[in-house]
């Protein structure tokens, strides 16, 4: 995500900066060392190398103002309003209002319904197995479906969230 969005984000929001890309572990490092003034992260939370930095330094946590956000969200529908609590980190003492992209998954529209949603139903059933190899998979949830305004579901998938009596957003249903 970092290497797509943040460049056009920063350009849409008229922020000049030499972007680099890297392991947030060498970013870290440039920081405490005086290279780099600051880190746009694309990442899920909590990141270890950040709660490490953090516990070392003061963190400064530089939140988007509510028009930046606007104006990401109205440029790239597929970003969504994010937040990270409160004490994820010892110097985030509010939560951190941002943006991001929830994780989705992409199906050939001709793959057979019933196997798409046996893998839907596979993967939200076993949620706690999924954040044993992904933490970050805790957002991965069936009610985190109205955060997707644009994508079309797979018919397996739909099955499975109209089985569970979840609502999907308009935008998600071919044909609407």
């Amino acid at each position: 995500m970092a290497g797509t969005y943040v460049p056009e984000i920063f350009n849409l929001l008229g922020i000049s900066a030499d972007i680099r890309f890297g392991a947030f572990e060498q970013m870290a490092s440039q920081m405490t060392g005086g290279k780099l003034d600051g880190v746009a992260i694309a990442a899920g939370f909590p990141i270890p190398a950040l709660a490490e930095l953090d516990a070392k330094q003061q963190v400064d946590f530089v939140q988007p103002s509510s028009e930046q956000t606007s104006m990401i969200l109205n440029k790239f529908p597929e970003i969504s309003l994010s937040m990270i609590p409160a004490g994820t980190y010892r110097s985030l003492a509010r939560n951190y209002h941002t943006v991001g992209v929830y994780n989705f998954a992409i199906a050939h529209k001709d793959l057979p319904d019933e196997f798409i949603y046996k893998l839907v139903k596979a993967v939200f059933d076993n949620h706690e197995e999924l954040m044993k190899s992904q933490p970050w998979a805790k957002e991965t949830i069936p009610a985190n479906i109205d955060r997707n305004t644009m994508l079309p579901l797979h018919p397996g998938a739909l099955r499975y969230y109209r089985e569970a009596g979840i609502a999907v957003p308009p935008g998600a249903v071919v044909g609407n």
